[in-house]
């Protein structure tokens, strides 16, 4: 029988129940004297802590978290865990497990958190995530997204997978790498308009520039209303040829905003291998259309972008894995993480 607690039964716990905790030392160089304040988002991503940073530790407290059984496998469900200040097991955290990842909640800065496991039998997990793709129960609502892209996986209801298309639109299948194209036009200075799309015996062909998207809408004002920041926690992964002829952007838009220019909101881009220089991930910003008073993706070079850093996914053997991302809006700056890379870039208002 699970048994739940609350916040002073947590405590009392920590306090009279001799337990196996460990103390997780924050990397604060990059941070220098600008400490965050108020609360504080951690993510600790369990595979890395299995296989780097805490493997020992890992392996002596694995087989007291919580668990449920599989297909005769046990699956790890760390639904028994406390998190706390290092230096103060009063400071009691709030988290939440999902889909590989522990999403921690400080309720101020730290250098030092206490990871403490209590017995399997109690729940003390919290509700600590806005939305979660499990949430989603009628995607219709919620989801909408041009031709090239579509779900390949019914029990993913959060998915975005783009195929090659002929041009009746009738062949649907993934690229592959002998279909490699040279480079998107996106970027190709002698025709910045136009770019390889569709394939046509064996050949790729070129077409106009279209938006390619999918979008999904959410109301979350009645969350956010106190909020500053907000942080997104995205995954993605690549099949044989995408690395090779990618670019991507990830972003939120906030539809609060009557005018158009003001929902041009910085974007977090992924070139992988199709850039001449050396940045593969770069920030850069939706262009406001002052024309027909409409917003478009980045399609030219003279958008502000920083230098960013290189992650590329070109490698075979970066083919089908999950690629984990952290972006953070700060008001209107963007911070963008990936594998203890980060950069970070300030909103510059578009000359109207």
């Amino acid at each position: 029988m699970v048994r739940y607690l609350n916040t002073e039964a947590k405590i009392e716990m920590l306090k009279s129940e001799f337990h196996p905790f460990y103390i997780i030392n924050i990397d604060c160089d990059s941070i220098g004297e600008n400490e965050p304040s108020g609360s504080v988002n951690l993510t600790i991503n369990i595979d890395e802590v299995k296989d780097k940073q805490w493997k020992d530790f890992y392996y002596h407290i694995k087989d007291y978290i919580s668990y449920i059984e599989e297909d005769g496998k046990k699956i790890l469900t760390f639904e028994n865990l406390l998190f706390t200040d290092g230096d103060n097991i009063s400071n009691l955290y709030s988290y939440e497990y999902y889909k590989g990842i522990l999403y921690i909640k400080m309720t101020s800065y730290t250098k030092k958190v206490a990871m403490h496991v209590i017995p399997k039998s109690y729940y003390s997990m919290d509700k600590v995530l806005i939305f979660k793709d499990s949430d989603v129960q009628d995607m219709s609502k919620h989801f909408s997204c041009t031709d090239e892209f579509y779900s390949r996986h019914d029990n993913n209801r959060i998915n975005l997978y783009y195929q090659k298309i002929d041009l009746d639109k009738q062949q649907k299948g993934d690229r592959s790498r002998q279909d490699r194209c040279p480079n998107f036009g996106l970027y190709d200075k002698t025709n910045p308009q136009s770019l390889f799309q569709k394939i046509q015996d064996g050949n790729w062909v070129k077409e106009n520039y279209r938006d390619m998207y999918g979008e999904y809408i959410f109301d979350i004002s009645t969350q956010t209303k106190n909020m500053r920041n907000l942080q997104i926690n995205t995954g993605y992964y690549y099949n044989d040829a995408s690395p090779y002829n990618a670019i991507h952007y990830t972003g939120v838009q906030d539809d609060t905003n009557n005018a158009v220019e003001d929902k041009c909101v910085l974007l977090d881009t992924n070139f992988d291998d199709i850039r001449d220089d050396n940045y593969t991930n770069v920030i850069k910003q939706m262009e406001y259309i002052k024309e027909n008073n409409s917003m478009s993706w980045p399609k030219t070079n003279n958008i502000m972008e920083n230098k960013g850093f290189i992650n590329s996914h070109s490698q075979d053997k970066d083919i089908g894995n999950l690629n984990h991302k952290t972006i953070k809006y700060f008001n209107d700056d963007l911070y963008v993480e990936e594998k203890n890379k980060y950069i970070e870039v300030s909103w510059v208002d578009q000359k109207l």
